[in-house]
């Protein structure tokens, strides 16, 4: 089971969840030793849903789902969905969507970092256009603002720089820009 999702082999990590062949359920999917992302106590399941997230992996992400992987809480930096929208994953973010994904979760899982990030401000930073669109049309607020984001400076007031709209454009991903646009976007921003 390890090797296949090492590999990449979707169907493999299909199959095998779909008959329990990919161990027990109490075993780690790595060494007690390992760490993923700084952390040693993410069950099999987690580990599992940040790969298929990652790989954008519809069927493993809802078979996972389904035997009770998180969906709300950090695994590794960040909840499934914000690997999903990260990678432009828009068919997994859709399911997670679904399934009850918190589309305002502003995480802040680096303990050191000022930093908080919405799937939307991820999606839009690295710009997939159809993760947005997805993301909006599920109830993400276009103009949503976090204090603390990218740009954040503790010192000035930036705040207004933490927006999709600032974020895309700054990443210059003119198909994200365009989008926010269309979708009603506040300007002022940029200006």
């Amino acid at each position: 089971f390890r090797r296949a999702c090492e590999k990449g082999d979707s169907e493999k990590v299909a199959t095998l969840l779909k008959s329990g062949e990919h161990g027990n359920e109490n075993v780690p999917l790595f060494r007690p030793d390992e760490k993923y992302d700084g952390q040693s106590s993410i069950s099999w399941l987690d580990r599992t849903m940040i790969w298929a997230c990652k790989h954008g992996d519809v069927e493993v992400v809802n078979i996972l789902l389904n035997k009770g992987a998180t969906l709300n809480s950090c695994v590794g930096h960040y909840p499934p969905l914000h690997y999903a929208c990260m990678h432009g994953h828009a068919d997994v973010a859709k399911v997670l969507l679904e399934k009850g994904a918190d589309i305002t979760f502003d995480t802040n899982c680096y303990k050191n970092l000022n930093q908080k990030n919405t799937p939307l401000l991820i999606a839009s930073k690295n710009g997939h256009a159809d993760v947005v669109n997805v993301l909006l049309d599920n109830g993400a607020d276009v103009n949503e603002n976090l204090k603390q984001s990218f740009y954040y400076d503790p010192v000035h007031d930036f705040s207004r720089y933490n927006t999709p709209l600032y974020i895309s454009w700054m990443s210059a991903h003119s198909d994200v820009i365009k989008l926010l646009l269309d979708r009603q976007a506040n300007t002022d921003v940029l200006w």
